[in-house]
């Protein structure tokens, strides 16, 4: 598939064409390849992880997303259960007691948690979105 954008649809083509040099003739018109800007195939240790947590949020999620929601209830033995698994700090290395994983498997894990109960898979992206992550990697 090729998805073909005029300049004006990127804002900042403009920007990026003027500093590539300074005697630069006018950009061309962006054309993006999806099959090469984004592969969405999953290794098999990727697939083993998606089976796992889509097995998980049907056994212990989906019979209790209405008693959750109408008792505007907090699922704390379930988060307890997913940090078992290793689901909460998942990019975290091993030594600082996360699961040592990928960004492709972080998000599929909030995937296929959302995909049961969206508030579950917030709840799991709660400590990047908190700023764990940048304090992490970032010293601040």
């Amino acid at each position: 598939m090729r998805v073909l954008l005029p300049r004006s649809a990127i804002p900042s083509a403009d920007m990026w064409c003027n500093n590539l040099t300074t005697n630069a003739a006018p950009c061309a018109p962006a054309t993006f390849h999806l099959e090469n800007v984004l592969n969405c195939q999953l290794n098999e240790e990727q697939l083993h992880l998606q089976k796992s947590v889509r097995e998980f949020a049907q056994r212990e999620i989906a019979p209790n997303v209405m008693k959750w929601d109408e008792a505007s209830e907090f699922p704390f033995s379930t988060i307890k259960e997913l940090a078992k698994l290793g689901l909460l700090g998942m990019i975290f290395p091993l030594e600082y007691g996360g699961a040592g994983m990928g960004y492709v498997e972080y998000v599929t894990a909030i995937d296929e948690l959302s995909r049961v109960d969206g508030s579950v898979g917030i709840i799991v992206r709660g400590p990047y979105v908190a700023g764990f992550e940048s304090h992490f990697h970032c010293g601040q």
